[in-house]
């Protein structure tokens, strides 16, 4: 993993797929914080997020996490850690990221499966290429 600019470049996510994820400025700066304090612990793994052990954060503790966070805010809403994928990617796309980079990111191989993930409409696309 390597932050550069506005960009996190990790080199074997889900899959071992490489994937380029942007990052908004706006947490960049948390980001960096979190990555000096995460080299300081005593780990084997290079995976970003880790949990108090110095291991891989584990799927169901990150969603432990989001739960413990929605509870904290007047949100009613089923939020899920797959449905934040989905509206990252959505508004991406509604931000004008072309398609072929959301696709990336998502690690899709078909468009269409890019499409029917960020329930978006063909016509939306078409406008975004």
């Amino acid at each position: 993993m390597l932050i550069t600019q506005q960009l996190i470049k990790v080199a074997k996510g889900k899959n071992s797929q490489y994937r380029v994820i942007p990052i908004p400025t706006t947490i960049l700066k948390d980001i960096t914080t979190y990555v000096k304090h995460r080299n300081k612990q005593s780990t084997t793994t290079k995976a970003l997020l880790l949990n108090q052990k110095g291991e891989r954060l584990k799927a169901y503790t990150a969603r432990n996490i989001l739960q413990g966070l929605l509870e904290q805010t007047p949100i009613t809403k089923t939020i899920t850690l797959h449905s934040l994928r989905h509206s990252i990617a959505t508004h991406l796309l509604q931000n004008g990221i072309k398609v072929e980079y959301v696709q990336e990111f998502l690690g899709h191989k078909q468009l269409e499966t890019t499409e029917v993930y960020t329930r978006i409409t063909k016509e939306q696309l078409k406008n975004l290429q």
